[in-house]
């Protein structure tokens, strides 16, 4: 949803990720004006690579794409979670997830999702372990 033309979602938000309707991101984003003739303004997710024009600076997004790179590389296997909690002083959730995005679409890093099995509690049922015949 989020890669058709226009995108239907999009990610907002700086603290948490939060997707949201592409007719109600207006709201979440702030407005800059790039002219005083330009009442519309244009939507910039609240970044901290973004200066006030709405510009990229490029020197602040490489320098928090190497902060989060070089915790990947000093811990492979690290989880999203764990990278967020060593650098909550310096990145919100939000700026994390976005920048590892980047990561992964500049095939710098490749993610993978990990489905912890239930935990047994004393209501569960049984557990059943299936052996292949020969």
């Amino acid at each position: 949803m989020r890669h058709n033309t226009p995108p239907l979602v999009t990610f907002v938000g700086s603290s948490d990720n939060i997707l949201v309707g592409s007719s109600y991101v207006r709201s979440w984003a702030p407005r800059l004006r790039t002219s005083d003739h330009n009442d519309n303004g244009i939507l910039v997710p609240a970044r901290m690579w973004y200066d006030i024009q709405g510009k990229i600076m490029e020197h602040v997004l490489r320098g928090c794409m190497q902060a989060v790179l070089e915790q990947i590389q000093r811990n492979p296997g690290i989880t999203s979670s764990t990278i967020l909690h060593k650098l909550k002083t310096l990145l919100v959730a939000g700026e994390v997830y976005d920048i590892l995005r980047m990561l992964e679409q500049r095939q710098c890093i490749r993610s993978k999702a990990i489905a912890f099995p239930a935990r047994t509690t004393l209501f569960s049922g049984p557990r059943l372990f299936h052996t292949q015949g020969t």
